[in-house]
């Protein structure tokens, strides 16, 4: 599993972090940067353009968004997606290494 230092720090920070960190490479280069989650894997629809209005319409300094906005990570506001760092993911997962290629479970 790929993690960002964000969630990785998280983590030691549980109860589990003591295992984690023991069990965990580190690796010596960090990774491409891409986001560790997406909001845009759905086709557009009404739904879709009202949610990504919602998420960029959220403000740091509103008491009632700045819990969740804290708890994915957001200092200041929401980002658009960025995409160039999946290529390593795409390539790992055309290799055919993991679950047998792309769109299949292993």
């Amino acid at each position: 599993v790929l993690l960002s230092g964000m969630m990785y720090q998280r983590a030691l920070a549980g109860p589990d972090g003591a295992t984690l960190a023991s069990q965990t490479h580190l690796l010596p280069e960090a990774p491409p940067v891409f986001d560790h989650c997406q909001f845009d894997a759905l086709a557009a629809s009404w739904k879709t353009e009202a949610f990504t209005r919602a998420l960029f319409a959220m403000d740091m300094a509103n008491p009632a968004h700045a819990p969740v906005m804290k708890l994915e990570g957001i200092t200041e506001r929401w980002e658009p997606p960025r995409e160039e760092g999946y290529d390593v993911v795409r390539k790992a997962l055309a290799s055919g290494r993991f679950g047998g290629g792309p769109g299949k479970r292993g």
